[in-house]
């Protein structure tokens, strides 16, 4: 028997929990503590109770759902007077009695996430069953192997690239096999409300911070873990998610305000590379409409005219010859060309992680500084080795995004590209908060198209 998310049993009581657990209902619920603890700096507690209360409805669901809640809101709960970023380099979470209660909490989660595994037998089945598990595995000991012959190779530098390839590795892994034991029909629907509701909290996070401080910096317009530089990158790769809303039959007049705010909102974050990667998001979703309007010629012409128009500018720009600020580096040529050196000193499998000194100031306490940019980044850090184990994942992944295609898949794929054209201007790619974005992303994509593929 099929299971649509609440799963059925014997007891009065789990039924209605699950309901509750895996209905449309419970992301707004997760969100509203979220927001409380982001807008009255009591993360601890906001972070502690969703950790528990999430360990309960995993326990008690059929369906991976709860957990899909709290791994794409939670990220936003921290406050600026606690976060690590700007305005202050804070160790709040790691003083006092804060670290042993969000362990503690985490252990409980992780305990409840392994009972259900266990129940939903999810691992039954062997892991080369997942799509694109080869290449996916390829990389990740690509990167663990980061900086293997530098000469400052450290412990240090395999911890970190383990943990990035695991970040990588287990959220696709494990939601892919919990949505496939789960056989959740309604899961892209459900995803796409999740959407609606992460965007509108990032919508009340920043009217909070602008009422608190209408002349804020960009550099101080900071959500989460300083995981996504500014929010509006986090606001960018859900457009395609809400436009996909609208081939929805309910809500589509919310869709529609919500994906109009999120253009208002990137602008208000002032980040150039959100921007871009929104007006690119907005771009290809507008494709099929301009090539049925005017012809696929006129368009490809159009494409191109803009393309010869935009490289002058960017190099004007960079010269300084017009006075386009929009235009500026910020010093990114800068950082890749430090990231080539440090590529040429150790081309084979690159000059590791945490040896990399780039000048920038956003590498936090336990982080390596980076380069802001995916393809540099892999030069740098894993050399050769890693950026072909890269291109041979990337394959993998335009595979499994391909396979199968229909209408929503092609959103789903938009949201994950917006977010790799963002990393090719910043750090997000290699942050573990981004990931969780990007890991539903591709975990629904598979099982969608896996599911497809049986049916046909």
């Amino acid at each position: 028997m099929e299971n649509n998310g609440g799963g059925s049993s014997n007891s009065s009581l789990r039924p209605r929990l699950t309901d509750y657990f895996c209905g449309t209902e419970y992301p707004i619920f997760v969100g509203f503590l979220v927001l409380l603890g982001h807008t009255l700096a009591c993360e601890t507690a906001a972070t502690v109770s969703l950790f528990l209360i999430t360990a309960i409805a995993v326990s008690v669901s059929l369906s991976i759902r709860p957990f899909l809640a709290l791994l794409l809101l939670i990220p936003y709960v921290i406050s600026r007077e606690h976060g690590p970023g700007v305005p202050e380099f804070s160790d709040y979470f790691f003083t006092s009695y804060r670290p042993y209660l969000l362990i503690g909490s985490l252990l409980v989660l992780l305990g409840a996430l392994a009972w259900f595994s266990y129940r939903q037998r999810i691992f039954r089945s062997a892991l080369s069953s997942v799509p694109g598990i080869g290449s996916l595995s390829v990389f990740c000991l690509s990167l663990a192997l980061g900086g293997l012959t530098a000469p400052a190779h450290t412990a240090n530098d395999i911890f970190f690239g383990v943990l990035l390839g695991g970040s990588f590795f287990v959220p696709y892994v494990f939601l892919f096999l919990s949505l496939r034991s789960g056989r959740d029909k309604e899961i892209l629907a459900y995803f796409v409300n999740l959407n609606l509701v992460s965007e509108l909290l990032l919508f009340l996070e920043m009217l909070f911070l602008y009422a608190s401080d209408p002349s804020l910096p960009k550099e101080e317009i900071l959500f989460g873990w300083g995981t996504w530089t500014t929010v509006g990158s986090a606001i960018a790769v859900r457009i395609p998610m809400l436009l996909l809303g609208l081939r929805r039959r309910r809500g589509r007049a919310v869709y529609i305000t919500s994906a109009v705010l999120s253009v208002v909102f990137l602008v208000l974050t002032k980040s150039r590379g959100a921007i871009l990667a929104g007006a690119l998001a907005i771009f290809l979703l507008a494709l099929p409409l301009l090539a049925r309007a005017i012809g696929r010629r006129a368009l490809i012409g159009l494409f191109s005219a803009m393309v010869l128009t935009a490289v002058p500018l960017c190099i004007f720009g960079d010269l300084k010859l017009l006075p386009i600020s929009f235009l500026s580096d910020n010093g990114r040529f800068e950082i890749w060309k430090k990231g080539i050196s440090y590529f040429l000193s150790s081309p084979f499998f690159g000059a590791g992680y945490f040896s990399a000194d780039y000048g920038t100031f956003t590498a936090l306490a336990g982080m390596p500084d980076m380069a802001h940019n995916t393809v540099i980044q892999l030069l740098a850090s894993a050399g050769l080795v890693g950026i072909c184990a890269y291109i041979f994942y990337r394959r993998g992944t335009v595979r499994i995004l391909l396979s199968a295609p229909t209408g929503d898949r092609a959103f789903l794929s938009l949201s994950a590209a917006v977010l790799l054209f963002g990393s090719l201007f910043d750090n997000f790619l290699f942050y573990i908060t981004p990931l969780f974005h990007y890991s539903c992303v591709l975990a629904i994509a598979a099982y969608l198209g896996a599911d497809e593929a049986k049916d046909d």
